[in-house]
């Protein structure tokens, strides 16, 4: 069974090399002395793709970059796939978006053919269902047409990998990985001549634990200030959705996105199926204003109002009263995944409710894999292997690693602290510090892995300047933790970063 953290999924860092693009005129022998030294094995390949109407011709670099260690020795290979428009007219002005995804202990693979490359992974019935046929084709929805993007993959994932590979463990944790990401951008920035572009930095799910961590030690570190961070299904503080005893809160913050599984698949009574969005609004509203104070009382809780939770909580799950009575009140995701559908033997996903999948006989509360995760990974593997050797023609022996169970189970997730994985105190104090880094936020309504009500609770409570929270834009939509795995999500999703990025 995949563990809970390796099928959270981040967006991975999306680079571009210099020799796709004209380089400055000033330090241009310098670039290339830095280039030779710290490249390895590029494959630069030219191409167009098809966006409203119009051909956006771009170049493409798959390579690998040399990042070093405090010592000046080499310490890992990361491996990196940079997309830049052709004929750029002002280059300084031109934006470069770096992309990964989480896991930890997932590839930039996922965004990069789900989301925001060139070329898009196609799913079979929105993506809900197992495709019938491998296939890739030109994306529409690109964020090529606003941006120049970069996808890394950090150490472990994709072909990256550590100089010493008996010691890569060194970089499995926040602090290093952090380190390690921003040598690469500040290296490739330096390299490629970006200093005075926009710059911003893309992650999805622990990718956006990531991206915080990556602005913090740039801006702290490397006296590089970061225009805007791309958080989709983020996990800033972990205490939101974790299913901990003693935390009431992640149970109270997954509530509206039970509700919406249960709305897809027919679960709800007559009169919420019809209105999704006020049901949505009224089981958020019902989660805040009664449910929490009501657990919050815990045993001191009169039984005449643990009958009406209980009645509401069974109303706006879709679960039976018994079962919320006998669960106190309480219900974990993979618990919800296991009962909604039990009557018809079938367990939902994770990532994303929407999909299902036949249950295995017993009674289990763990589901035994996430069918949402399953349905794209085969895809997804498939596909962008034959991509990134015959389209981008890098050529190496090494196996591309799209999930790493062994970097996701060798984590090490704080330094001796005691406590839930909290970031986003790091991003209030970026903003607070650079009054112009902005915050795209997406969240989808399916995800149970990272619920969209976590997310809204985690940006609310940063903190910040009244003054600043102008500066955070928070968009949901009709999918799961993957967004782009719905055409619908997909093109507005991409629609409303298209018009974040124009606000720079």
């Amino acid at each position: 069974m995949k563990s809970f953290f390796s099928s959270i999924l981040i967006v991975q860092v999306l680079v571009l090399w210099p020799g796709a693009f004209a380089a400055e005129k000033e330090g241009a022998a310098e670039q290339q002395s830095q280039k030779s030294s710290n490249i390895e094995s590029a494959s630069q390949t030219h191409h167009s793709v098809n966006i409203k109407g119009q051909a956006l011709s771009y170049s493409a670099t798959a390579a690998f970059m040399s990042v070093n260690d405090d010592t000046g020795k080499p310490a890992a290979k990361i491996f990196f796939v940079g997309y830049t428009k052709d004929s750029e007219p002002n280059i300084s002005k031109r934006p470069i978006t770096f992309v990964f995804n989480g896991g930890p202990g997932a590839s930039s693979m996922w965004l990069h053919i789900g989301l925001m490359g060139p070329q898009r992974a196609l799913l079979a019935d929105d993506g809900t269902s197992l495709p019938k046929s491998y296939e890739l084709s030109d994306n529409e929805y690109t964020w090529l047409d606003f941006t120049d993007l970069v996808f890394i993959d950090p150490v472990g994932t994709g072909y990256s990998r550590a100089v010493e590979e008996d010691k890569a463990e060194q970089f499995y944790n926040m602090d290093e990985d952090a380190k390690l990401l921003a040598e690469f951008v500040q290296q490739y920035v330096t390299d490629c001549g970006r200093w005075l572009c926009p710059k911003y930095i893309a992650g999805e799910s622990y990718g956006t634990t990531r991206a915080v961590k990556l602005a913090e030690y740039l801006q702290n570190n490397d006296s590089m200030l970061i225009d805007g961070l791309v958080l989709l299904s983020s996990a800033l503080n972990f205490e939101v959705f974790s299913f901990d005893g003693g935390n009431d809160l992640s149970f109270v913050l997954s509530v509206p996105s039970y509700t919406a599984a249960a709305w897809y698949h027919k679960k709800l009574p007559g009169d919420l199926q019809d209105d999704f969005a006020g049901t949505l609004k009224e089981a958020r509203d019902w989660a805040i204003k009664s449910y929490m104070p009501a657990l919050a009382e815990g045993s001191g809780l009169a039984d005449t109002e643990r009958k009406k939770i209980v009645e509401k909580l069974s109303r706006y799950t879709g679960l039976s009263k018994s079962y919320v009575e006998n669960s106190r009140m309480r219900i974990a995701n993979y618990q919800f995944t296991t009962e909604l559908l039990r009557d018809s033997s079938y367990i939902t996903g994770m990532l994303d409710s929407r999909v299902k999948a036949p249950s295995l006989s017993g009674v289990s509360e763990y589901p035994y894999q996430d069918p949402s995760l399953f349905i794209t990974e085969g895809l997804f593997s498939a596909v962008f292997n034959n991509y990134v050797r015959n389209s981008l023609g890098f050529k190496t022996d090494l196996q591309y690693i799209s999930l790493s169970d062994k970097v996701n189970h060798s984590w090490k997730w704080s330094s001796g602290k005691q406590g839930y994985v909290d970031v986003s105190g790091a991003l209030a104090e970026a903003m607070s510090l650079n009054e112009h880094l902005r915050v795209f936020a997406g969240s989808g309504y399916f995800d149970l892995t990272t619920p969209w009500l976590s997310q809204e609770y985690t940006l609310t409570h940063l903190g910040i300047n009244p003054a600043l929270r102008g500066n955070i834009t928070h968009r949901y939509y009709e999918s799961g933790h993957q967004i782009y795995t719905s055409i619908p999500a997909l093109k507005k999703l991409t629609e409303d970063a298209a018009l974040f990025f124009q606000q720079q």
